[in-house]
């Protein structure tokens, strides 16, 4: 029985070192080592790269977001421990809601984790599909996109067209 087990473990072993090499041919690995960069420390090397680029009150607003909101919740936590935090973003987000405007500093937050995955710290966005608000809106402040509205004029002309002389006159 030890025998097999040993076998079953070193069959294991292989399996996993045979998908960890295709991953690495076609440079979908990750260094697990990598994943362990902390939040701040990540968010500081992004705002650093990324900041000459930027209007100066840009970079003044993503200071004090990180100042004010994302670096005493996010400081410490290594980056692979937030995407495997969706709860407790979830958390985070609901806590902010109660009293401030929290899609400005979620979306720097989404920001700084995108470029995250993008130097390969993590596979994906802990932050994609994450709902901010609870969908209310203010009817008055809806705009139409120029699709929507071209959308709706032929279908005006459609109707016009297909009622003419009939339920227009």
């Amino acid at each position: 029985m030890g025998e097999q087990v040993r076998v079953s473990h070193q069959e294991g072993g292989r399996g996993l070192g045979l998908e960890q090499e295709a991953l690495i041919r076609r440079n979908l690995w990750l260094d697990p080592r990598d994943g362990e960069t902390r939040f701040d420390d990540f968010a500081e090397e992004w705002l650093a790269a990324v900041a000459p680029r930027l209007e100066l009150n840009t970079v003044a607003k993503y200071r004090s977001f990180l100042d004010s909101q994302l670096l005493p919740q996010w400081k410490a936590w290594p980056l692979v421990a937030i995407f495997n935090g969706y709860v407790e973003i979830e958390r985070w987000l609901s806590e902010l809601h109660e009293d401030y405007a929290e899609s400005s500093d979620f979306a720097l937050f989404s920001t700084i984790l995108n470029a995250a995955v993008r130097a390969r710290r993590i596979p994906a966005n802990p932050c994609n599909g994450v709902r901010v608000s609870k969908g209310e809106y203010d009817a008055e402040r809806l705009v139409a996109t120029p699709a929507q509205t071209l959308r709706a004029a032929c279908a005006c002309t459609s109707l016009v067209s297909a009622c003419r002389g009939s339920c227009c006159a």
